[in-house]
């Protein structure tokens, strides 16, 4: 029978969960970060430990679309008043693009009751999570733009045609929203077209991430 008194094994279920857990001491260093934060952020545990939270390379936005700066950052912010802390954030992919997350934040305290750091733990929305499901299934049958991960357009005018049926015998309303993405030519231009690709993964990605269910990119 093994010893559930023995962290090793508390520590194995940390490393191991899917949701995103990692700690951060006193002096801003990250010392501990599982397999969640890693399929959820892109960034390896080799990538972080040691790394100071304070350069914010996870570029956090608060709803207002406003960048957490140390002041504010829900870790810190935990850290210091000794308060659990909760918001609906994004994140910045290793990729580029943003990820929207409910995350958790509260202090780390010592066993005589001092704060000896902070702890965050954070998971995808549950559209984004629904998004990344219906993704690898329309992949598996061919309908992903492979230069954008976004639907084909044979699948996007497939659903504006039905769209144009349901109004036609239901008038039931609908909306088409064309974007441009400016720059195109300098960029390839100055860096060639591998960065026309990542330009548009990452904003398509972005994009995607922060639709409704029923919305199609």
């Amino acid at each position: 029978m093994p010893d559930l008194a023995d962290p090793q094994i508390f520590r194995s279920i940390l490393e191991n969960l899917s949701m995103a857990v990692y700690v951060v001491g006193r002096d801003g260093k990250i010392l501990f970060w599982n397999d969640g934060a890693e399929r959820i952020t892109g960034y390896l545990r080799q990538d972080v430990l040691g790394r100071i939270y304070e350069d914010n390379f996870l570029g956090e936005l608060d709803g207002m679309e406003a960048e957490e700066d140390s002041t504010r950052c829900p870790i810190f912010t935990a850290s210091r008043d000794g308060k659990h802390v909760q918001m609906q954030i994004s994140l910045r992919h290793k990729s580029g693009h943003r990820v929207p997350v409910q995350l958790w934040a509260f202090p780390v305290r010592n066993s005589q009751g001092a704060i000896v750091g902070g702890a965050q733990t954070f998971q995808e929305d549950i559209a984004v999570a629904d998004w990344d499901r219906r993704q690898t299934k329309l992949a598996t049958y061919g309908c992903i733009d492979e230069a954008s991960g976004v639907l084909s357009h044979g699948l996007i005018h497939a659903h504006i045609r039905e769209q144009l049926a349901m109004f036609a015998e239901h008038a039931l309303p609908f909306s088409i929203l064309c974007m441009d993405i400016d720059n195109l030519e300098n960029i390839q231009m100055r860096d060639g077209p591998a960065a026309i690709a990542s330009v548009l993964r990452v904003d398509a990605q972005t994009l995607e991430n922060n639709l409704r269910p029923t919305d199609f990119l």
